[in-house]
């Protein structure tokens, strides 16, 4: 019997879930915000619900972003599953 790589559990556990939390940090970088936008348009592609969240408030020198409408300051619904985004 083949292995299962880790890549192929990650696509798995994300092929099976329906919606997705995304959660941010209270005062998120560029990178993480960005990577969590990305995500979430990658994550719409295979027909999946993402749900980006983050407790505090984009910063005004990000809000240039695409698509940081989606990035919401409270969780409205329970998710099926969970990606950290952390950037270093």
């Amino acid at each position: 019997m083949a292995e299962v790589t880790l890549r192929q559990q990650i696509y798995d556990s994300i092929n099976k879930a329906g919606r997705i939390l995304i959660p941010l940090p209270p005062m998120p970088s560029g990178g993480a915000l960005a990577s969590a936008l990305a995500l979430a348009e990658f994550l719409k592609k295979m027909n999946k619900e993402p749900w980006i969240v983050c407790s505090g408030s984009v910063p005004q020198k990000y809000r240039f972003l695409p698509g940081l409408e989606q990035v919401q300051q409270q969780l409205q619904e329970s998710r099926s599953f969970v990606i950290a985004v952390r950037t270093i």
